[in-house]
């Protein structure tokens, strides 16, 4: 597997992805690994490393911006959890198919006890700090990063925790999708420019949703149960057509190569129950292989999209509008549906 140059010495053990599937992909916490002999805690100790490099590989960060393993461990000694998602390979980097060979660790989750405060009162939830699958095998296998987050709900209904919270880039659709549509999780809290950006995100202001999961709501049972309900996507998609969207798209350049969508014009005076906006299906690719067009032009930006969404992010929930929903159309348009007042239950 090839590593970012950033990485230095630091390496993920070779695999062939080519013959990878969703069945060969395991989900566990490292903390429920055996440990009682020396050969076990080093495989423990092998899984908290590859949690800390495969970091780099996904978000082509330098090592000073991972989290170590020491930190990890300390976490699942707080209350917290390291679950990954693994493989076994053989020496040679084949994927095994009866349990023999390394681990290999092909995703992560790292996530961490959190305390909100109100009116003097402490409420627990955890903070699900990161999430990295690796690039390679989200090319060839869909679903990795759900099972997850599935695994990540079990764990804290475990611990009697209702409610997990993160943060992720609200243009990021493939992300919206896992968190929104799949998972269930709800918005209402947008936060500007909250880190220093280096690898991929870079370019960018680091905006986030604040994601809120409350995993023993029926809303959220709904989705995680049910994450290829077709009916319920059909039903999202008939809401779209009679549903007013804060934000009118439309495609830049409006012919040849390197066309996509940008924001034409937004509107600030809906008070309609459900509204829409909709975010680019490619933002990753606007930052990463478009720089030098990203700078030059304001309607091609993907700063554009950031200044304009962000705006419309924070005025409708200054006036009580949640996102709860996620939907990609026929077209490959992205959309959020807010609702003013909406309560999972």
């Amino acid at each position: 597997m090839s590593v970012p140059s950033t990485n230095g010495e630091y390496r993920l053990p070779n695999i062939n992805f080519r013959s990878i599937k969703l069945d060969d992909i395991i989900i566990a916490n490292i903390k429920d690994f055996p440990r009682s002999t020396p050969e076990e805690a080093q495989t423990i100790s092998d899984l908290y490393r590859q949690a800390t490099i495969i970091q780099g590989d996904v978000w082509e960060e330098p090592p000073f911006e991972w989290v170590p393993p020491h930190n990890m461990q300390a976490a699942d000694e707080i209350g917290g959890t390291i679950t990954v998602a693994y493989v076994h390979v053989s020496g040679e980097g084949e994927i095994t198919k009866n349990g023999n060979g390394a681990k290999r660790v092909v995703g992560m989750i790292y996530e961490t006890p959190g305390i909100q405060v109100n009116n003097g009162f402490p409420r627990p939830y955890m903070y699900s700090h990161l999430m990295a699958t690796d690039t390679e095998v989200k090319k060839r296998v869909t679903g990795v990063g759900f099972l997850m987050k599935k695994k990540q709900r079990d764990n804290n209904f475990k611990k009697g925790i209702t409610e997990v919270r993160w943060t992720y880039d609200p243009l990021q659709s493939i992300n919206a999708c896992v968190n929104i549509s799949k998972c269930g999780a709800v918005v209402s809290d947008y936060k500007r420019s909250i880190y220093d950006l280096v690898g991929i995100n870079a370019g960018v202001e680091a905006d986030r949703f604040e994601a809120v999961w409350p995993i023993a709501s029926q809303h959220v049972r709904n989705k995680i149960d049910n994450p290829s309900n077709n009916g319920m996507k059909d039903a999202l998609l008939r809401q779209l057509d009679r549903t007013k969207s804060a934000n009118e798209t439309c495609i830049y350049p409006r012919a040849g190569q390197g066309s996509y969508r940008v924001i034409d014009r937004v509107t600030f005076g809906l008070d309609e129950p459900i509204i829409t906006i909709e975010i680019p299906t490619n933002f990753a690719d606007m930052i990463i292989t478009l720089p030098e067009e990203i700078e030059r032009n304001r309607f091609s930006t993907a700063k554009d999209w950031r200044t304009k969404t962000r705006e419309l992010f924070e005025h409708y929930f200054g006036r009580g509008y949640v996102v709860r929903d996620f939907v990609v159309d026929k077209e490959n348009r992205a959309h959020y549906f807010l609702e003013k007042g909406f309560k999972p239950e």
